[in-house]
């Protein structure tokens, strides 16, 4: 049936704004919408601004300019060098976000999800380094067999065994954003295009990995796979990050 597709701004004080998108059926009632601020689901940007809105059946297709990416500056002013190509579709009781690609200067990007990474989780996890080579650089796989710790060197204080317990997930992978950001493990200096996959357990004999929450209940995470991907979502874990001793 007919319906119009809308895009809404919303002004948070100053000179902030927020787009979202609102579908409406022809008795005019909000029949479905698209929220990336409530979501958290696209990356840093000072506005969130939704350009170039089309339809094709029951695919929506826009773009979001000015994303923060890791080597931009983080702050209002900042311009970010990643642009978002967003296709949703309407499956008949919502509009749902299908496919993000995003644009940078060093290339185009696609984030892998969560069930593909764990792959090389779980590779990691297990110390099955020939199966993990296709995924991970040597130079990660040699990082893992270091020790964290004072202790005294031992098989359960290694790396590996500390940050990548067997058991472990992937909670969720996302553009790294500028430093001192969400998703910019401390420390790092990440390479522009980085993805950060941050992991988790629910093993109490590990309480470092569960997730931290603060006062207004978002979640932060101790440990992080990092990764390099292409277009199509392929990806290679370059790095790891942590935010305990």
């Amino acid at each position: 049936s007919p319906v119009m597709i809308a895009v809404l701004r919303c002004y948070g004080g100053g000179n902030t704004a927020f787009d979202a998108i609102a579908v409406y059926d022809s008795d005019k009632a909000l029949i479905g919408s698209v929220d990336h601020v409530m979501q958290d689901d696209i990356g840093e940007t000072p506005d969130l601004v939704i350009e170039n809105l089309r339809s094709v059946g029951n695919t929506v297709i826009y773009t979001m300019p000015h994303i923060q990416a890791a080597g931009d500056g983080y702050c209002h002013a900042c311009r970010g060098s990643a642009e978002a190509t967003i296709t949703a579709q309407w499956d008949g009781d919502s509009l749902d976000i299908v496919d993000v690609l995003y644009r940078l200067p060093s290339g185009a990007v696609r984030v892998p999800t969560a069930q593909d990474v764990q792959v090389a989780y779980d590779a990691i996890a297990s110390g099955d380094d020939a199966a993990a080579a296709d995924l991970v650089d040597q130079e990660v796989l040699d990082k893992l067999n270091g020790h964290v710790g004072l202790d005294r060197p031992s098989p359960s204080n290694t790396v590996r065994a500390a940050q990548f317990p067997e058991g472990g997930r992937v909670v969720e992978c996302k553009l790294a954003g500028p430093a001192e950001t969400t998703y910019n493990p401390p420390g790092t200096d990440l390479p522009q295009g980085s993805i950060v996959c941050p992991v988790t357990t629910d093993d109490p004999a590990k309480p470092w990995l569960q997730p931290r929450v603060d006062q207004y209940g978002t979640k932060s995470y101790v440990s992080w796979l990092v990764l390099r991907a292409d277009e199509t979502g392929a990806y290679t874990v370059i790095d790891i990050g942590r935010a305990f001793e």
